[in-house]
């Protein structure tokens, strides 16, 4: 017999205080759960319309041992919410990946960080009284100007070859695996996807990983109430530990 479940892990972000008043967002974030390998998402009714849900909550937000009624500030919009997920939209059941094979991509941060700070530095001395031009500035980030990129270079780097390719590429190696790390948000073009493309992008995705995908965008998480603006009904006392 099928089974099904679904929990929401509530997660507190602090805001600025609006005069007095505490501000917090809320993000929730689902956990659907199914023993089949796939359903629709109309097995969970909740989530076929988030936002009208949201509408109906009441928030209760506590600090310490101070409790205070909460209002939301925020307004979902149910047509983006069924614009992106709707009866198509499949739940997977939890599949646990073989990732042995897989090499995972990573850049060095500690080498970019200091490469920047050295051209920060170098532009700064060669420039102290005026602004560098465009043209001033092709010297100082002339490894910026050479170092590959384009989408082929994900798949160079993360290869068996990777490390030889690496050695080739000499100082320009860290620039190289900053910009394979960042190749997957490219597409096999290199250009912006269109509609179409975003369209077979959502249609070959779950629930779960459509979620994911907003965590990105800050505005969409708050006009499909995943992320919950609010405003506290008073102040907390400044002898209270938040």
């Amino acid at each position: 017999m099928a089974s099904f479940a679904q929990q929401v892990i509530w997660t507190a972000l602090p805001r600025p205080m609006d005069g007095k008043k505490l501000q917090v967002s809320v993000l929730a974030s689902p956990r659907l759960t199914v023993s089949e390998p796939a359903v629709s998402l109309k097995t969970f009714p909740d989530w076929m319309d988030w936002p009208s849900v949201v509408a109906k909550a009441r928030f209760t937000v506590t600090f310490g041992s101070q409790r205070f009624q909460a209002e939301a500030v925020s307004r979902p919009d149910s047509k983006i919410w069924q614009a992106i997920f709707d009866d198509k939209t499949i739940v997977r059941g939890r599949e646990d990946a073989d990732l042995s094979g897989k090499m995972p991509m990573s850049y060095r941060a500690a080498a970019m960080a200091l490469r920047l700070r050295k051209t920060y530095v170098d532009v700064a001395s060669r420039w102290p009284n005026r602004p560098p031009t465009a043209a001033d500035l092709r010297t100082p980030l002339d490894d910026f100007i050479k170092a590959p990129s384009g989408p082929d270079l994900l798949k160079a780097l993360s290869g068996p070859s990777a490390a030889g390719r690496l050695k080739e590429l000499g100082r320009l190696a860290d620039l190289a695996e900053f910009h394979a790390f960042q190749a997957p948000f490219l597409t096999s073009f290199n250009t912006p996807p269109g509609p179409k493309e975003g369209r077979q992008l959502i249609d070959g995705m779950d629930f779960h990983r459509l979620v994911a995908t907003l965590g990105q965008h800050a505005l969409l998480l708050r006009q499909t109430g995943l992320v919950i603006d609010l405003s506290l009904d008073g102040e907390p006392r400044p002898d209270e530990a938040l």
